[in-house]
């Protein structure tokens, strides 16, 4: 049970970090961006893309992490 704590902690910390870190540009206006860090948790995603929405122009996609 202490291993299974542990390695869920880690995981968490992975996730908040990845999700601190991950930055995206818009292929449409070419705008770099984050996303919050529930909205980088939640999006749907696949592969190494999530499905975000750019800020600046309202350009929906699944976008890789530039970082």
């Amino acid at each position: 049970m202490k291993w299974g704590l542990i390695i869920a902690a880690l995981a968490i910390t992975w996730v908040i970090f990845r999700a601190r870190t991950a930055r995206f540009l818009c292929p449409e206006c070419h705008h770099e961006f984050q996303v919050g860090i529930l909205s980088y948790i939640t999006a749907p995603h696949m592969l190494s893309k999530r499905l975000v929405t750019c800020p600046n122009c309202g350009h929906r996609g699944m976008l890789p992490p530039e970082n």
